[in-house]
């Protein structure tokens, strides 16, 4: 019983652990995740609002979004738009901003993102926006890469971050909760020598009640009170007995035996004291 406690313990605590932990750091990981697309959407906008360029003076505007824009903002920002007319025919890519792409691509990204009916996300390392036109469909792209390796970076030491500190509260549960578990152990252990030591010192006065009613009867004769003491004596005895077996149930040598319950008897037993 004290050891299934202790895996029981160890259990409960690791997976409270586990799910704290989890809550914490998803929700600083996605927090981290929106507050990144939230910074690249307010540098789309900007490119929206500037036909798909971003201007020198993007950190002194007065625009309402100005969240995550810094003086350098405008010189670091990797971007490329692509427009797709309504006929399908005309197809212009403007990759001048950007060197790690070119117009072939840039057009593919741009058609994939078509099909589907999402008007910004990710694809690639490229956050995009759409903006629907008279003429057609222009999607502007901003380059990513340093944003989302940032964000991996973080999100894959979080991972073994938490992997130490579970291991780590495993460790010291495994350690600790021996001692946590010791005064159930100690008051478990005093409840079965109390059962134990009862049961042995209830043993004395039946057997003296039941010798002493053997002797009635050897005088008397058989009657029915003396039968009666005599069932109820052995009674007791059995519920003696049955109360130090059931305390030395959990210890590893006693093996307990399937048997069919009489019933019937039971019910005969409890008539008759009545």
């Amino acid at each position: 019983m004290i050891r299934k406690l202790r895996i029981k313990f160890i259990a409960i605590s690791m997976t409270s652990t586990i799910i704290v932990l989890f809550l914490i750091l998803g929700s600083i990981n996605l927090l981290n995740y929106r507050e990144m697309s939230h910074n690249a959407d307010t540098i789309l906008d900007f490119l929206k609002e500037n036909d798909g360029e971003l201007p020198e003076n993007l950190y002194k505007s007065q625009h309402k979004k100005t969240n995550g824009i810094s003086p350098e903002t405008s010189f670091e920002s990797r971007y490329f738009s692509v427009f797709l007319s309504n006929n399908r025919q005309r197809c212009e890519a403007d990759t001048d901003n950007i060197s790690a792409i070119d117009e072939e691509t840039a057009i593919k990204y741009a058609q994939k993102i078509n099909r589907s009916n999402k008007n910004c996300g990710f694809i690639s390392k490229y956050r995009y926006m759409k903006e629907n036109t008279s003429n057609g469909v222009k999607i502007y792209f901003l380059d990513c890469t340093k944003s989302m390796m940032s964000f991996q970076t973080f999100l894959v030491t979080s991972f073994f971050v938490s992997i130490f500190g579970v291991s780590t509260v495993f460790i010291l549960v495994v350690l600790l909760s021996k001692r946590a578990i010791e005064p159930v152990a100690e008051s478990y252990e005093k409840q079965k020598r109390f059962i134990t030591d009862a049961g042995h010192e209830i043993k004395t006065p039946l057997t003296i009640i039941d010798a002493d009613t053997s002797i009635l009867e050897m005088e008397y004769g058989e009657n029915e009170w003396l039968d009666d003491i005599q069932v109820q004596t052995k009674r007791l005895a059995g519920l003696t007995n049955d109360l130090i077996y059931l305390s030395r149930m959990e210890e590893k040598q006693t093996k307990t035996t399937m048997i069919e319950f009489p019933f019937s008897e039971v019910i005969l037993e409890e008539a008759q004291s009545f």
